[in-house]
């Protein structure tokens, strides 16, 4: 009965979510003119119709390159996953389901797998943490619903600002530099798109055969742009990476969560009394959580003559993240005094020690991180604006020596 029940509303939000498509498929095309649009497709016989955010937009198809590529709708992809777990699936099985749903903003979807995985295992502490992050993420939605990015060129939106001191964000374009520097080049799910015709500026460029390179995935047309070493200045900012990389994308999900829990309230580092290291205690769009991101990855402190870093990306045990998340008896080295003269007793969780999961989880995400710090060339603090920085596109070289 409760299999059944599930099913009906699983169905309901399915057909719900794919009203008005039915007409359209979900799909990405390349044009002459160095464009790449991806949105609902809807074919004719001379022309295309390509819907992207309630924006039509109609394409000659003598002007389209290559092969339309369609993708499979998310609904169809959760069937099949669904489909395939056994009748007596376990926890695990339906909890990595729903983390799925929850990375594709599926967060109804995404509660109705959790339910199913507590049900089965009431006293399963994974699924009681992610339940957590997943209430979480669905009460910033509401509060704080997302605005579409701009089909047609770099959103024009400014965030909010939050109030004491108009700390500020990241702009759209060192965001996109992060994404940029972050991306790991095995990790093909990252989306992208090409602004101001940078595809075709690039052909003009390099010696790429243009048959050859319009043949290629976006993804892989992007990394060629990318590696460019003597790309001409200002180019590769015109390659937009619209969705977190891999390792950006747990630390949404799983890292952000614990930040936000233990360092940013209102009280410590995201409050009036944070000192030089402030993060922001409402993470409500890309720019804050990346804003964030960076703070973390920028600020260090020298301990006993060793410098330490926030997050240590060869050696995560000795990242102050970790270290400040253990209790103070089983830290190396301890948190400064906080302002009043207090010394710092360590954060009441979220690590009893180094044996639980969710330390291993923290130390698994900052080794999945590109192995040394890039130099994203971004000037900011959490205080003023940023300063624009033509960074530095070397890869990392050799991995420090271990302290």
């Amino acid at each position: 009965m409760r299999d059944l029940t599930r099913r009906l509303v699983i169905g309901s939000i399915a057909l719900c979510l794919s009203c008005g498509a039915a007409m359209a498929r979900q799909g990405t095309l390349a044009t002459r003119d160095g464009h790449n649009y991806e949105g609902d497709i809807t074919e004719k016989e001379t022309v295309v119709t390509i819907n992207i955010h309630g924006i039509e937009t109609t394409i000659s198809r003598d002007d389209i390159v290559g092969p339309i590529q369609y993708s499979t709708p998310i609904q169809q992809q959760y069937q099949d996953r669904l489909a395939k777990l056994p009748k007596d699936s376990d926890a695990p099985g339906h909890l990595e389901l729903s983390r799925w749903l929850f990375d594709n903003h599926q967060y109804d979807l995404a509660r109705i797998e959790l339910n199913t995985a507590l049900s089965i295992d009431p006293h399963n502490a994974a699924a009681g943490d992610f339940a957590k992050i997943l209430e979480s993420q669905i009460h910033l939605e509401q509060m704080h619903p997302a605005v579409p990015p701009n089909p047609l060129g770099p959103s024009t939106t400014t965030p909010p600002r939050p109030g004491p001191g108009d700390r500020r964000y990241l702009t759209a374009d060192d965001v996109n530099i992060i994404r940029q520097m972050e991306w790991a080049r095995k990790d093909a799910s990252v989306k992208v798109r090409f602004d101001n015709d940078v595809r075709k500026h690039y052909l003009q460029f390099s010696n790429e055969v243009e048959k050859e390179f319009n043949l290629l995935a976006p993804t892989d047309q992007a990394l060629r742009i990318l590696e460019h070493r003597d790309l001409p200045e200002g180019l590769r900012k015109d390659v937009r990476i619209l969705t977190d990389p891999a390792p950006l994308l747990e630390y949404r999900r799983s890292i952000q969560p614990m930040v936000q829990a233990g360092c940013a309230t209102s009280n410590c580092h995201g409050g009036s009394s944070a000192g030089k290291f402030f993060l922001y205690p409402s993470v409500e769009n890309d720019q804050a959580t990346l804003t964030n991101f960076y703070l973390l990855n920028q600020y260090r402190q020298t301990i006993d003559g060793v410098e330490r870093r926030v997050i240590d990306r060869t050696y995560p045990d000795k990242s102050l993240l970790e270290q400040y998340a253990l209790p103070a008896d089983q830290a190396e080295f301890r948190h400064p005094e906080v302002p009043k003269g207090t010394p710092w007793r360590g954060i009441p969780g979220p690590f009893k020690n180094k044996t639980e999961a969710g330390y291993k989880r923290v130390s698994d995400w900052m080794g999945s991180l590109i192995p040394q710090q890039p130099e994203y060339g971004i000037t900011f603090t959490a205080d003023r604006p940023p300063q624009a920085v033509e960074p530095s596109h070397t890869r990392p070289g050799a991995a420090p020596e271990k302290p």
